[in-house]
């Protein structure tokens, strides 16, 4: 298993479960997810606004839980990040905001999920291109 924000192996269980809306509507969420692009040289800090349209679209087509590693969970932790008590509650499937049933075209399915989603996205990759993320 690997971790859905940072790709790092996960050995046994996640650290926690998190919601596809919890994730994607999250500043925090999205400096732990674009940093870890730029780190692996997906994208360049000048080519991540251009993307975000399309990575809010994929990030929020995931239809289960995301499994998170010790650090990210612990990134998020410092950063405020109201962690639920209890994330082995979440229900298995059912977390999605959009479809995509091509690639790039997303049919929303929660209007003002997705537009705070896009906020968050936004907000945190003017804070990765500058410079200024925790």
């Amino acid at each position: 298993m690997t971790c859905d924000i940072c790709d790092a192996t996960i050995v046994d269980n996640p650290a926690c479960l998190l919601g596809t809306k919890e994730v994607v509507t999250s500043k925090e969420c999205w400096v732990l997810y674009l940093n870890g692009l730029i780190a692996d040289h997906v994208f360049t800090g000048l080519e991540i606004p251009e993307a975000l349209q399309g990575l809010v679209g994929q990030m929020a087509c995931s239809d289960t839980p995301w499994a998170l590693c010790e650090n990210c969970m612990n990134s998020l932790k410092r950063a405020g990040f109201p962690f639920r008590p209890d994330s082995s509650e979440l229900p298995p499937h059912g977390h999605a905001l959009c479809r995509s049933a091509k690639p790039m075209e997303f049919t929303v399915l929660d209007d003002e999920g997705v537009a705070m989603a896009m906020k968050a996205a936004i907000v945190a990759a003017n804070e990765v291109v500058h410079g200024h993320s925790k």
